[in-house]
């Protein structure tokens, strides 16, 4: 069937074994279309908007609005397009491939299909989407979004704010002007950007983790095979484990909770313009924690070699290395720290309760060194009072 108005269009329900084909000049709108056999459906509004209830087809369908385009519903064996000049919204699609694009806002309730391609000038939200393959969305707005589930999946929005996204394969996302958060995320491997501040609540990454925010960044509970990270402000870490490697640097302060790594990771913690302020961190191999300002690590051990160094002050609880270097600008504390070599420099004063180093030990100081129980195979010791 194939039909063309000059004006409006409106329909009911049609039932087609072959295919249709519905065009009007102005709004065009439907109860319900469906097609059985080999049949396909267009619908298009070339100079209005389209509004419609259920469209069903045995093979694809189009269906595109000069202006809004609105379907509650639309299944299509292969092939969904839609097209909308300034909204698009749906309630349910299913589809082998779906291309969804919008000049302005679009939202899908749930979306399922092979291949998901979705574009919208302004805000693009969604429910639920499904794509067995790969899912790229991009929206001039924010992309907000409660489930997403695809094999790999690109984002690029003005902002990003999701619930659940979890993807077997890679996932890519970028902000361009404003925050990113994810409240719980699953993926292969993940390589995230934000234009302002980063955040994941829950992540899960079987691979490499890159992430690079303007904004503060935030990682509350993370698991990963490798992690690198940076931030243009401050960045906060909860408790990051990690098979691989873990490198974490912010322009302003950093604090953490826990960091460990198993298996051949090392640990690298960086504040290049504040201060660094730590729970536990294990290392299976190294671990190098550096601060401008000041630098304060409750327990640190690490397999191998293990630096710390800060601008100002320096403590520390308890440190456990193969080989221990510390120093600070300012005042340097430790309260237990073991090494087989152990090399501390202080620009202020220097103190300890327990220091253990099975080789050399090799303690300078700018202002008074004072401790308790000092055990070394060799000592050098230098500063302008010893106590």
């Amino acid at each position: 069937m194939t039909a063309a108005s000059g004006a409006g269009l409106t329909l009911g329900t049609v039932t087609t074994s072959g295919d249709q084909d519905w065009t009007s000049a102005g709004d065009l709108g439907f109860g319900k279309l469906e097609t059985t056999g080999a049949g396909g459906i267009t619908v298009a509004s070339t100079g209005g908007q389209v509004t419609g209830g259920m469209l069903t087809s045995a093979t694809g369908a189009t269906v595109s609005a000069k202006t809004a385009l609105s379907v509650d519903d639309l299944t299509a064996a292969a092939d969904a397009r839609l097209s909308a000049g300034s909204s698009l919204k749906t309630k349910t699609v299913t589809a082998g491939t779906l291309t969804a694009d919008a000049g302005g806002d679009l939202g899908f309730g749930t979306a399922q299909a092979a291949v998901l391609t979705a574009d919208a000038g302004g805000a693009l939200g969604f429910d639920r989407l499904t794509a067995t393959g790969e899912a790229t969305l991009t929206a001039g707005g924010a992309l907000t979004g409660t489930t997403l589930s695809a094999g790999s999946a690109t984002l690029r929005a003005a902002s990003l704010d999701l619930g659940t996204a979890t993807v077997t394969e890679a996932l890519t996302a970028a902000s361009t002007a404003g925050d990113t958060r994810f409240a719980s995320l699953t993926a292969g491997r993940a390589d995230l950007t934000s234009a302002g501040a980063l955040t994941v609540t829950s992540g899960t990454v079987d691979g490499v983790l890159a992430a690079t925010s303007s904004g503060d960044g935030r990682f509350d509970t993370l698991a990963a095979a490798s992690v690198t990270a940076s931030s243009g402000a401050g960045l906060t870490l909860g408790t990051v484990t990690t098979s691989g490697d873990q490198d974490w640097t912010s322009v302003g302060d950093l604090g953490f909770t826990q960091l460990a790594t198993t298996g051949t990771g090392g640990i690298a913690v960086a504040s290049t313009g504040g201060q660094v302020t730590g729970g536990t961190l294990t290392s299976a191999t190294g671990a190098t924690v550096s601060a401008k300002t000041a630098l304060s690590v409750d327990d640190l051990t690490a397999a191998a070699d293990a630096r710390l160094s800060a601008g100002s002050s320096l403590t520390t609880r308890t440190v456990t290395a193969g080989t221990l270097a510390a120093d600070a600008g300012g005042d340097l504390g430790f309260g237990t720290a073991q090494a087989a070599s152990l090399t501390a420099g202080a620009g202020g004063a220097l103190g300890f309760d327990r220091l253990t180093a099975t080789g050399e030990a090799t303690l300078t100081a700018g202002g008074a060194l004072t401790g308790t129980t000092l055990s070394a195979g060799s000592a050098e010791l230098r500063a302008a009072s010893l106590d």
